[in-house]
Formats: structure tokens, C-alpha cells, sequence
């Protein structure tokens, strides 16, 4: 064992004396001012924490019934204080979820949602998906499950039994659903007959995305049919069309 007197001063932090036993192997004992760095395991019958602790790595092991025990748990605990991130800084959870820190002065989570009011009369006649209705949402996601929602009516002026479908694109591409099934270029999240020709009809839809990889992306809204032409939302007062993405913490 190596015992050696430093003296740290820096930016006016410590500025007495401080004692450390330096060890390769065996017990460390560190003093009132002691600074842990690197990779280690931190052991004792108590700890106590006043001020800042800087670790690349370590793992802290409580011995017995103290404020509080560490045998049971492990990560990071505190007593009091407050614990500072930097801003983007994720928190990842057991089930592999990330959430994100609100701005400060927040001091909650936030999930990331976004909207918009989808323009009425707009029509299609394409017979898979493609392109988008004027609907584009974009944000930027942790990580988590994605909660799409549209509500709003839709019309065929084919009276002949065809199928009118809508769908959603995420970053151009088909999503796929919580349940591990991804949508394709016929399939559809709402599908309905009409009963007669422009007959108004509701095709609101909530559907739950697989969580997406952490990131920027945009979401839009999509429609095709097995024949005539679909419009969505008839120009009526009555039918005020949303569009909204929200991610799921």
C-alpha cells in the first residue's frame, strides 16, 4: 500500500488537503474529500454523498440497514440533491423505452406529440397506397410505441360496392403495427363499402406503431380503392378532419 498527502484545487472546489490510500488490490478507503474516477466497486457499511460525484463507471454495494440500501438494486441513488443532464439526454427503462428530459424549468416528462387539420374534399382514385393526402406531421422520437390517430368521414361516388381504404406512411414507407404486422401497399388500417353513391361515412382509426428507431420522422395520411373515387372529408361543418401522432412513454 502506497499512502501519499495531495492537495487538489480545482476551480476553488477542494481546497484542503485531502488523504487517499492508494491500493491494487483490497480495500480502498477514501476521505471526506475523496474523488472516485475510472471503473470501480465502492463498498461500505454507509455511504454518504455531499456535493458532486464523478464516475466513468461504477458499481456502489451498501452492507447494511442504512438511510437507505443499495443490496437490492443497483443504478444510481440519492438521498437529496439534484441530478443534473445535459440537454438530449435520454433515460432508457427496463423494457428498452427511452424517454427524454423536458427543457429546464420543466422538471416533467414530456411526450412528443404532433397535429394537424387535414383540408376537406380531397379525393383519390389510386388503387394502392402511394402518395399522401395533404396531412404531413413530423417530430422527433425517443424511442417509444407511436399512437397514430384520424378522425374524420369519407365518400365513393361509386355506388357498386367498391372499397374505399386509409392507411398511414411513415418516412415514405409502410408502418408496422404493435402487433408485429406491417401494412402493405393494399392493405389498410380502415376499409369500408359504401352503401350508396357520395354517401358520407365515418372512417376515424386509432392504431398503435411498433416503436420506430429514436430520431426525426414524419408521418402521413394515405388512401386507395377498388374503384370510383374516394374523397375525404365532404365539405360540411360537421366534418373537421385531425391527424396527430403521439409518442408513447
Amino acid at each position: 500500500m502506497r499512502t501519499f498527502l495531495a492537495i487538489l484545487a480545482l476551480s476553488a472546489l477542494i481546497a484542503a488537503p485531502v488523504r487517499a490510500d492508494v491500493v491494487d488490490s483490497g480495500s480502498l478507503i477514501i476521505g471526506q474529500q475523496g474523488i472516485i474516477g475510472g471503473t470501480m466497486t465502492v463498498q461500505g457499511n454507509a455511504l454518504g454523498v455531499a456535493g458532486s460525484v464523478s464516475a466513468t463507471s461504477a458499481t456502489l454495494l451498501g452492507m447494511g440497514a442504512e438511510i437507505f440500501s443499495l443490496t437490492t438494486s443497483s443504478g444510481i441513488h440519492m438521498v437529496s440533491g439534484t441530478l443534473k443532464l445535459n440537454p438530449g439526454t435520454m433515460i432508457e427503462w427496463g423494457d428498452g423505452s427511452k424517454s427524454t428530459i423536458a427543457a429546464s424549468g420543466g422538471g416533467t416528462f414530456s411526450a412528443a406529440s404532433t397535429m394537424t387539420i387535414v383540408p376537406r374534399n380531397q379525393s383519390t382514385t389510386q388503387t394502392e397506397f402511394g402518395s399522401c393526402f395533404t396531412s404531413t406531421v413530423a417530430m422527433t422520437t425517443s424511442g417509444g410505441k407511436i399512437l397514430i390517430s384520424f378522425t374524420g368521414a369519407a365518400s365513393n361516388n361509386n355506388a357498386t360496392g367498391h372499397w374505399s381504404n386509409l392507411g398511414v406512411l411513415m418516412d415514405g414507407d409502410f408502418i408496422t403495427g404493435d402487433d408485429g404486422i406491417k401494412n402493405t401497399s393494399t392493405s389498410a388500417i380502415a376499409s369500408m363499402v359504401a352503401p350508396a353513391a357520395n354517401f358520407s361515412f365515418n372512417q376515424s382509426f386509432t392504431f398503435l406503431q411498433q416503436a420506430p428507431s429514436a430520431g426525426p420522422h414524419s408521418w402521413c395520411l394515405s388512401g386507395w380503392v377498388s374503384g370510383g373515387t374516394m374523397t375525404i372529408g365532404i365539405d360540411s361543418p360537421m366534418s373537421r378532419m385531425r391527424f396527430s401522432v403521439l409518442e408513447l412513454k
